[in-house]
């Protein structure tokens, strides 16, 4: 698997990981600044220059301020939930990552780290998504689906 290593020891804003982060994965210029828009671009793909399977493995977080650490912790838990998600819903994986080296003794990072870890690998197909299919069913109502004839 391919490993992204990205520093964060001269990070002073989210929006430091946020560049760092896309430069790394050739994401466009235009590309949203947000957990969700990392969730579209990084789960479910066609955006960026790299493409799964990867994992972003960042160092030197803990010298970072408190809003940074945080951004990076919100995007890791989005990203997993995202990829929790698709495997869900959709039956595959987007095997991408966000790995924060820990200090040997942060035992509860570990700790959280290793049960969404298991959470993932624990996830099961669950079958489409029901309400894309209600969305589906509802656009067919009002296109009145197979009622059109050719002249």
């Amino acid at each position: 698997m391919r490993i992204i290593e990205l520093d964060a020891k001269e990070w002073k804003s989210v929006l430091d990981f946020y560049n760092a982060l896309f430069g790394a994965i050739g994401a466009p210029e235009w590309h949203g600044k947000s957990p969700d828009a990392l969730v579209d671009s990084m789960i479910w793909g066609g955006i960026n220059a790299v493409e799964p399977p990867y994992t972003v493995r960042i160092s030197g977080l803990s010298t970072a301020p408190k809003e940074v650490r945080d951004g990076v912790e919100l995007a890791k838990e989005i990203l997993a939930r995202g990829r929790n998600y698709r495997k869900r819903h959709n039956g595959d994986d987007a095997e991408v990552e966000i790995e924060i080296e820990r200090a040997p003794d942060d035992h509860e990072a570990r700790a959280r780290d290793a049960a969404e870890a298991a959470e993932t690998a624990r996830v099961k197909y669950e079958g489409p998504d029901p309400k894309a299919r209600a969305i589906v069913e509802e656009l067919r109502r009002k296109l009145k689906w197979g009622t059109c004839q050719e002249g």
